[in-house]
């Protein structure tokens, strides 16, 4: 499989079929310890941003280990030696950093949170008079450039597209913050995905860039990509997919484990307060990583498919009525589901969500993968929402993890609102302080 992923500068991806996506990493908050007013006023804040993520977009929960080690030796070089109180502190630091050693064996997991959003891919062409004058001045290239074709990518087109992702920040900002991210993120999210459950550090390197060559055209500058460093640089080992339900990616010394578990059923409603079901991950005693994937269906249109599905479970309780039998359960839930989708679309004006719900669990053994992947399913199962490890799609939900992609699996969508979503508290952190100040306890 050729390696999906073209070029990329500052916050912007462009993949194999000259789709562009942006990628910002979201601000997280403070919610455990948030009472109940302010919860509701995250959710409405969270279902607005939700609403106007873009017609596609993906949202990466990635954890990110924090060595204590490293947390206490900053505390030590923080401290200013000149100070009288210098031994006093340095001494406390001390102390703290030995009982949690001694309290704690392993180190902990933070989470990260990344949204990607897909970019229109021909906001550029002002009008068709624009358009024409391009095609007529460099045709091949245009013709290239619009249908994904070659490897070449317009600058005219790049900075454009620079331009728009500054622009979508400006206005989600107003919801929530996000910031771009930068070329060693897209670097690490990218070549982190080949060593998940390896001690082996992911190192990248600050100043390497992808290659392109660059020529100029019809007063327009082009990039050409048309080597394969990239699939070098960032991508590792060899991939196995000889057993079931798992992926096996072969390092010279160790190996990664991989499962990916998939949501296939949730509530039709999900009581907020208390059912934070995208935070459940964190409460695990080992690292999981999540993506959200979404289609937005806009509001119109979103009716018009709801009322077509209407009429169509209509149709089967006529049949059913005229033949004396009982209705069965699931045409009875797929009706409540169907009413409260619409009334709260129609009520509210907001999209439909065409949205997956993927975790991808890892080890360096395969025993320990199989543990952690019972836990986390019994874990979901127990909160009342459908889980389910593929046989089958392993390969493509493993791709689907790699940012800037499209939707590689086309299945395990569901059909959901923006507030269900938000619900489960995307960005919300259940630690009190910081990772910068003094360490004072712990919390029970």
């Amino acid at each position: 499989m050729q390696f999906p992923i073209k070029y990329f500068e500052k916050n912007i991806i462009i993949n194999r079929n000259n789709d562009c996506w942006a990628l910002y990493k979201l601000e997280k908050f403070d919610y455990d310890f948030c009472n109940t007013e302010k919860k509701f006023e995250i959710i409405d804040n969270l279902t607005r941003f939700m609403s106007n993520i873009g017609e596609e977009a993906k949202i990466l929960i990635v954890p990110v280990l924090v060595k204590y080690s490293e947390y206490f030796n900053r505390l030590k070089n923080n401290l200013n030696k000149k100070s009288p109180m210098y031994e006093v502190s340095k001494n406390y630091v001390g102390r703290a950093e030995s009982f949690v050693s001694n309290n704690y064996q392993n180190n902990v997991n933070d989470y990260d949170v990344f949204i990607l959003v897909k970019l229109t891919k021909n906001f550029d062409l002002e009008s068709w008079k624009d358009a024409l004058g391009k095609l007529i001045t460099e045709p091949v290239n245009t013709i290239n450039t619009w249908f994904g074709v070659g490897k070449e990518i317009l600058r005219s087109k790049l900075d454009k597209y620079n331009k728009y992702s500054i622009d979508y920040r400006h206005q989600q900002e107003r919801r929530m913050k996000i910031e771009p991210a930068n070329e060693n993120d897209i670097k690490w999210l990218i070549k982190k995905s080949f060593f998940r459950g390896l001690e082996e550090e992911v190192n990248i390197w600050d100043k390497w860039k992808p290659y392109y060559r660059t020529f100029n055209e019809a007063m327009d500058e082009f990039l050409k990509v048309d080597r394969n460093d990239m699939l070098l640089t960032l991508s590792s080992g060899e991939i196995d997919l000889t057993t079931k339900r798992t992926i096996k990616i072969n390092h010279e010394y160790e190996t990664s484990y991989q499962s990916f578990v998939v949501i296939t059923k949730v509530p039709e409603e999900i009581v907020f307060p208390g059912n934070e079901f995208l935070m459940y991950p964190q409460q695990m005693d080992f690292p999981v990583e999540t993506l959200i994937t979404i289609n937005n269906v806009n509001t119109t249109e979103a009716l018009k498919k709801l009322e077509r599905k209407r009429r169509s479970i209509d149709s089967q309780f006529e049949h059913i009525e005229k033949n004396d039998s009982e209705i069965p359960d699931e045409i009875l839930q797929a009706k409540q589901h169907l009413d409260e989708l619409q009334s709260e679309i129609k009520n509210n004006s907001t999209p439909l969500a065409k949205t997956s719900f993927y975790f991808c669990i890892y080890a360096d053994n395969k025993e320990e993968l199989e543990d952690r992947v019972k836990t986390f399913m019994e874990y979901y199962k127990d909160s009342g929402i459908g889980v389910e490890r593929p046989i089958a799609d392993q390969h493509k939900l493993f791709m689907d993890f790699i940012p800037g992609t499209g939707r590689y699996n086309k299945n395990f969508i569901l059909p959901v609102t923006p507030r269900l979503i938000s619900s489960g508290m995307i960005g919300a952190t259940s630690d009190l302080g910081d990772s910068v100040g003094a360490y004072i306890g712990v919390g029970f």
